[in-house]
């Protein structure tokens, strides 16, 4: 049992250690700083997908597996890609991030789907508290489990 007890809480410290982040930019927060085309070029790269029409353009970067395929051609990793692919209709995916721009350049809106768009850093003051609350734990475990 004591064995059990240590093993458990050592796997429970190391594991602990490695997901120590804290959000620095919130989605909303960090998706406001892209004002221009320009903007979402500097640090998205060209869509896979282009749609334009009655005064606006959406862009459409895509992270994922198409689920419903509505035109014909490859789309499948917008970053590689050194052109976007013009379209009437957007492919369905399951994770994208699509902007709304007006007839100058500006995003008007922009929307995502299961793409994670915080931005994070380290926390490595959360994980040295982590590891010491689960040494701590371990030493509680082994002496209670000593008197046992």
């Amino acid at each position: 049992m004591k064995k059990l007890i240590f093993t458990t809480a050592v796997f429970l410290t190391i594991l602990s250690t490695f997901s120590c982040t804290k959000i620095i930019y919130n989605a909303n927060d960090h998706m406001a700083r892209y004002k221009t085309k320009q903007d979402i070029v500097k640090d998205f790269g060209l869509p896979a997908e282009k749609r334009s029409g009655e005064g606006i353009e959406e862009w459409l970067y895509t992270y994922g597996t198409v689920t419903t395929r509505t035109h014909l051609g490859n789309s499948t990793d917008n970053n590689a890609s050194a052109t976007s692919i013009n379209v009437t209709q957007f492919n369905q995916y399951d994770s994208y991030v699509k902007f709304t721009l007006d007839g100058n350049g500006n995003v008007l809106k922009w929307e995502s789907r299961g793409v994670d768009l915080a931005i994070r850093a380290k926390a490595p003051v959360r994980t040295v508290l982590y590891g010491l609350f689960w040494i701590g734990a371990i030493i509680v475990f082994a002496i209670a489990a000593s008197r046992v």
